[in-house]
């Protein structure tokens, strides 16, 4: 039987492909011999031996897997790694190698604690929690979880914000090789100078926004900050443009603030308590709970993008004079389709909360 010379010689160590041993298994049963067959595909006669050896014990000429290099760790092991990891997430990895796995590489714990999806990660940031507070800011979130949407937008959010001149700025980001890391082109230059900052206040409801107020601070107190006299004075003056009637001539609008100090002065409670105005009661340190925490980044992104030049000013008192121009036509600035998504997503915060059994999430 005639079979055609290879045109080129396969190179060395390739391996079969199920269609050379599909030829090689249809040559043997037109009946060529072994050193036929190899000279014709170009492969040794030991490959065509082995071929038809095993020839029962693959499927469609394919190759069978392989076992690999033998596990230097057993699953008792593996689980004792993970168990610990789980059980004690901030211990250091040199310690958990050398107290769990201490006879293989460092890699190899890597990899079976990448096996069960172990990595490290950066803490969150979020205000101190204990059994209490969690308690409280579950039985909150009870209370309220069957609020409609409309519910939510009868309350009037309100906060109070420090922007400081360089906050906001965007992260740039660039290409580059691995060796250019500090190359002049690679590198966001910052500008070490005094504290340039101001505080402001701002709320908003489903109504409308409030115009963005400057905290200028109390004269009469020691370090010249805001207190509970400039800030009852800033509710007496501001709760009048927002709060709106219902149709029997009642307020309809709730009136919303966190804890903070100058928020449960007795000045503040005593002048909330005689005036018309309706109090939700908030839980302690829930800034997830309240949705205007995420109006204060696009504001300062804002006012980087009207005025750049301010994280690079050296003048602490220029600064500040362009953060008050800047900042109020950046509050304007935020589209309202923003503010109605904070509202709509008050239903989903109460279910993160009580999810969370009024421990932290992700808002």
């Amino acid at each position: 039987m005639a079979l055609t010379t290879p045109t080129e010689t396969r190179p060395p160590n390739q391996e079969l492909t199920s269609f050379d041993r599909g030829q090689i298994l249809g040559e043997i049963k037109r009946g060529a011999s072994q050193r036929q067959v190899a000279e014709s595909l170009g492969c040794s006669r030991g490959a065509v031996r082995y071929t038809m050896k095993v020839l029962g014990e693959r499927v469609n000429g394919a190759t069978a897997s392989r076992s690999g290099r033998p596990r230097k760790t057993t699953k008792e092991q593996d689980k004792a790694l993970c168990d610990r990891l789980r059980s004690e997430p901030s211990i250091l990895l040199h310690v958990l190698h050398q107290t769990m796995l201490p006879t293989v590489s460092f890699n190899t714990m890597q990899a079976r604690l990448r096996e069960e999806g172990l990595k490290m990660w950066k803490k969150k940031s979020r205000p101190f929690l204990n059994h209490q507070r969690a308690a409280q800011r579950l039985a909150w979130a009870k209370e309220h979880e069957h609020w409609t949407v409309a519910q939510w937008k009868r309350v009037l959010w309100s906060d109070e914000c420090c922007v400081e001149k360089s906050a906001g700025q965007r992260s740039e980001w660039v290409y580059r090789a691995s060796k250019d890391k500090w190359k002049p082109f690679a590198i966001q230059p910052t500008l070490r100078s005094s504290r340039a900052s101001v505080q402001v206040w701002a709320a908003f409801s489903g109504r409308g926004r409030s115009r963005l107020v400057f905290c200028e601070g109390d004269p009469e107190s020691a370090r010249g900050g805001n207190t509970g006299r400039t800030y009852q004075r800033l509710l007496e003056q501001e709760l009048p443009l927002l709060y709106h009637h219902d149709a029997s001539g009642t307020f309809s609008t709730l009136f919303m603030h966190d804890n903070a100090p100058i928020h449960t002065a007795n000045v503040v409670k005593n002048w909330l308590d005689e005036s018309p105005y309706e109090i939700i009661n908030w839980p302690p340190y829930s800034p997830d709970l309240n949705p205007i925490e995420h109006c204060w980044r696009p504001l300062k992104l804002n006012a980087h993008t009207i005025a750049p030049q301010l994280s690079t000013m050296t003048s602490k008192d220029q600064a500040k004079e362009l953060l008050h121009q800047v900042l109020p036509g950046a509050w304007s600035n935020i589209p309202w389709s923003h503010f109605n998504k904070l509202i709509e997503s008050m239903p989903r915060r109460i279910k993160a909360v009580i999810d969370a059994e009024g421990w932290y999430t992700k808002y």
